[in-house]
């Protein structure tokens, strides 16, 4: 639980900095141990992005959100996603955390 809430906390700094990771999973976080405490460090910044507008087909297919999918078929210049594709991305780390698989099955 606590190693999540710094997740989502790694993740709210972010994008309080107007930051879009695009690439949130479970290899992309690592864990420190001192004695009793762990602590979480977010990792791979090679796809993140300034700004609250993404237009690029990016990140890992098991756990980009729907909109960045609809990216793949598109014109360019026709729609976007941001912040919110960061959160659905989250959700899947959480449910693998909590079942140990993927919540889809196929490959898109």
């Amino acid at each position: 639980c606590a190693l999540f809430w710094q997740l989502v906390t790694a993740v709210g700094f972010l994008h309080s900095r107007n930051v879009v990771h695009r690439d949130l999973k479970p290899e992309n976080i690592l864990l420190k141990t001192k004695e009793s405490d762990v602590d979480m460090k977010l990792t791979d910044f090679g796809l993140a992005k300034r700004g609250a507008s993404c237009k690029t087909f990016c990140g890992t297919p098991q756990y980009f959100a729907p909109e960045v999918m609809e990216r793949q078929n598109t014109v360019a210049g026709s729609g976007s996603y941001g912040k919110p594709s960061d959160m659905w991305s989250i959700g899947v780390v959480l449910y693998v955390l909590l079942s140990g698989s993927l919540p889809f099955k196929g490959g898109g």
